[in-house]
């Protein structure tokens, strides 16, 4: 992972927590030191038994070691970053130890979330986006995302053989992600099944580079919106589940088109758009 950072030349900030029985067992130190140069790596040495002398950490990794790196990122991180990094590294313990012997990371702190503000923009400024979009994979994916709402790491795993054109659905492997979801069939616009047909014209099926794809949307973001906006692509996916909350009313059908576990979270999708029935009551008054 750490020369894949660094072959991408992808500066995101990485804490290493690096335990070890004494200091001659501290496996891969030099190549590890060596990529502070071009990653930026910060490792936590943690020893079991040190020698007299040894300035870092001492012990097994603790709770209060881990919760002190959590503070240290929620200077500059949001509350709902960190907590994901918190989730991400209680996860690694469990693969890696099991659920029998201790995770330290659960007496770790969790941090406060606000509500999250609603995320949508109007398909007319969608349009323009992809109006100074050049023709790529990249492009084609991005539109597959606005106009289906299928997460990246899923429209990866599309097939050629999975777009029932006649049928215009598409088949999609389930959701790793949380606790996970079937595959399913999902319905198809017009304006989706073009997007596939892109895809299909530039060869844009299987794995992609997510970092890629946020270069080309926010390039075109800028050209449209004005250098200071800061979107990323997974706005497509909220603008695809508001919209398709505006035109029906209807929170199930949009949490099954958006495949998730909750309606809780098909609300924070919602949350921008104005509720029909709302909307036909103030027409009435016209």
């Amino acid at each position: 992972m750490l020369l894949t950072l660094r072959d991408r030349g992808d500066r995101r900030d990485v804490v290493l927590f690096h335990a070890a029985h004494d200091e001659t067992r501290i496996i891969f130190r030099q190549e590890l030191e060596a990529l502070r140069a071009s990653v930026a790596l910060d490792i936590v040495y943690v020893l079991e038994a040190p020698a007299a002398g040894w300035p870092g950490e001492r012990g097994l990794i603790t709770a209060d070691q881990i919760a002190a790196q959590l503070h240290a990122w929620r200077k500059t991180k949001a509350a709902a970053t960190v907590n994901k990094r918190r989730t991400a590294l209680m996860h690694l313990y469990t693969v890696l130890d099991g659920k029998a012997l201790p995770n330290p990371v659960k007496d770790a702190p969790k941090f406060p979330e606000p509500a999250p503000a609603p995320r949508a923009l109007p398909y007319a400024v969608i349009r323009q986006i992809f109006k100074v979009m050049p023709e790529s994979r990249s492009k084609a994916r991005l539109r597959v995302l606005a106009y289906t709402g299928i997460p990246p790491g899923q429209i990866a795993t599309i097939h050629p053989t999975d777009v029932d054109w006649r049928a215009r659905t598409v088949a999609v492997a389930g959701r790793q992600k949380g606790k996970g979801t079937r595959a399913r069939v999902v319905p198809l616009t017009a304006h989706a099944v073009a997007a596939f047909r892109a895809m299909q014209r530039t060869n844009a099926w299987g794995p992609c580079s997510r970092t890629v794809l946020r270069r080309v949307f926010l390039r075109a973001v800028h050209r449209v919106l004005g250098p200071d906006v800061t979107l990323a692509p997974y706005v497509l996916r909220h603008s695809f589940g508001t919209e398709v909350y505006r035109r029906s009313g209807d929170i199930r059908a949009t949490q099954i088109l958006l495949d998730h576990s909750t309606p809780q979270l098909t609300h924070r999708y919602t949350g921008a758009a104005v509720d029909p029935r709302v909307q036909a009551a103030i027409r009435s008054w016209r």
